[in-house]
């Protein structure tokens, strides 16, 4: 396996999490696999918070560390070597990532590092969290081809990427134990919830399928809200905001 000096190793208790659409957790549950797309088929995919290509930041990187002409191609052809899985390692849910989604619809499934690896354990891979590096940063660091495999542009920070890698050796998807990799599967809307929950039920998780924090914390707000309005208290804010609006207006003649 390839050896890079970018990149950070986590711990085996960190939190990692990853998005996915409704779709793709099904494929999950029915192929007891994890997916590894390269970049190529990465660039063909749609509504996945987790993948992105390099961006025009990361390939300016590369002209400013005046690489061989050929080091682009050799970059390209580096990528394409690998499936990649790309996870957020973080303790909690993003709403950032949920918000990548059409209203919150979509699954989080949450794991560890450590779980991850023992999933991954009878195959060669190599798994770190990604550098974020600005392009008037480390220009004069020197980078091999394979270490902007483990690099992104500041703007995607917020995502706090943790990146897998295998050799994509005509194989997109690796085997795996669904029960040992998965602590939660967390269902981004009301919405999906039960059918979610009969998705998982096929491989006995169902007691693993929870409501996303973001969304309740999103409805219990707007329940309350709207049940203020409602309330002796509320419906008496409201007439003496009338008065005061009245009041401006009167002003303003």
């Amino acid at each position: 396996m390839l050896k890079t000096q970018t990149g950070t190793i986590k711990k085996d208790n960190t939190v990692i999490w990853r998005y996915m659409t409704k779709d793709k957790f099904q494929w999950l549950i029915e192929n007891s696999a994890l997916y590894f797309p390269n970049i190529k088929q990465l660039k063909d995919s749609t509504n996945d918070p987790n993948d992105s290509l390099p961006s025009a930041e990361t390939l300016t990187l590369l002209k400013m560390f005046k690489w061989p002409p050929n080091h682009l191609e050799l970059f390209l052809r580096e990528q394409l070597q690998y499936g990649i899985s790309c996870w957020s390692a973080r303790k909690y849910e993003s709403e950032h990532l949920w918000s990548k989604f059409n209203s919150c619809e979509g699954v989080a499934i949450k794991s560890t590092v450590g779980k991850l690896n023992k999933s991954l354990d009878s195959i060669e891979s190599l798994a770190k969290a990604i550098k974020y590096l600005p392009v008037s940063q480390d220009k004069q660091q020197s980078y091999a081809p394979e270490d902007f495999l483990f690099i992104k542009d500041p703007y995607y920070s917020d995502e706090k990427e943790y990146r897998v890698l295998i050799k994509n050796e005509n194989q997109n998807s690796i085997t795996i134990d669904l029960n040992l990799l998965i602590d939660e599967i967390v269902v981004g809307t009301e919405e999906d919830f039960n059918s979610i929950l009969d998705i998982a039920a096929t491989c006995n998780m169902q007691d693993k399928v929870k409501h996303s924090c973001v969304y309740v914390d999103r409805s219990h707000n707007i329940h309350n809200t709207k049940s203020y309005w409602h309330t002796s208290e509320g419906l008496s804010e409201i007439e003496n905001l009338k008065i005061v609006i009245d009041n401006i207006l009167k002003q303003l003649d």
